[in-house]
Formats: structure tokens, sequence, C-alpha cells
């Protein structure tokens, strides 16, 4: 660990930035990581974190922050917490998963594409989350399916 001392002929702001670095700790992935698992969504949100150099006490940070602008009691953040850091140190992520920690940093999700490739043809191809709201938004769910929907949930809720 460096000398401190020299840190007061810094600007304050800059000067935190250093300290903080020092004692944040290790990203919790890195490159090398990605190739840990097979499953993409965990290569990309290992992948995310490690471009972002995010360490476990900078995620914690973020989560604290999170928790404390959303009114979270203490005992449910810490717990809240190991459950979100144990889920994406797991081998699979999820998406619910993926979207906590997202969330957490200040990201938001909009939009998600699946490059594909026609083994026959070669031909690319894109489809993109976006285009499917774009589709249910101008032929919306016809009304008696959702009735459908409404009925089965209010049927279960009163079991």
């Amino acid at each position: 660990m460096s000398d401190n001392r020299f840190l007061g002929k810094v600007n304050p702001v800059e000067a935190s930035k250093i300290i903080n670095r020092e004692t944040d700790g290790d990203p919790i992935f890195t490159v090398q990581d990605i190739c840990e698992t097979t499953h993409p969504l965990a290569q990309m949100l290992r992948y995310f974190l490690a471009i972002k150099r995010v360490t476990k006490n900078m995620l914690k940070r973020m989560h604290r922050k999170l928790a404390i602008e959303t009114c979270m009691s203490t005992n449910k953040t810490s717990f809240d917490f190991s459950n979100m850091y144990r889920s994406i140190s797991q081998h699979e992520a999820t998406w619910q998963s993926t979207e906590k920690v997202l969330h957490v940093m200040g990201e938001e999700l909009i939009d998600l594409v699946y490059v594909l490739r026609n083994n026959e043809t070669g031909e690319i191809s894109e489809i993109r989350r976006s285009d499917a709201i774009k589709a249910i938004s101008e032929h919306p769910y016809p009304s008696n399916l959702l009735m459908e929907r409404v009925d089965k949930i209010n049927e279960n809720n009163n079991l």
C-alpha cells in the first residue's frame, strides 16, 4: 500500500479515488474468468464486470446505496447482497441475477439481440427484443387470452 501522506497535494476527489482504488481489492472477474463457464449469459455478465473492473467492495457500496434509496432494512440488505454475489459467482447466470447486477450498477438493459446464422445458406440475421415489443404493441394480445390469464391468477389466489 502506498504512503497516503502525499495525497494532501492532490485535490480531495482525486485523492479519494486513489485511496479507494487501493482498498477495493481485485476485480470480481477478469477476462480470463470468462472461459471458466460455457453459459452465454454468465459469460456476458462476467465480461461486463471484467471490463468495468468491478470489485466486491465496489459492488457492495453500489448495492448499499441502492438499498438506502429504496429503504431496504439492514438485515435484508446484507442478505440480498449475499444472494446476489453468490448468484454471479455461479457458472450459470439467470436473467434475474443479470438484471439485478445491472440495476445495482445503475445500468439498464434496453435491448437484446440474437445474431443467427443459417447453417445451410450461411446468411446472418438478427432478432431484437425491441422488435418483438413493437410487434406486440402493434398487435396486442387478444382480450380473451388476457381474461383467461387473469381468471387463472384469480383462481390460484383463491386457493
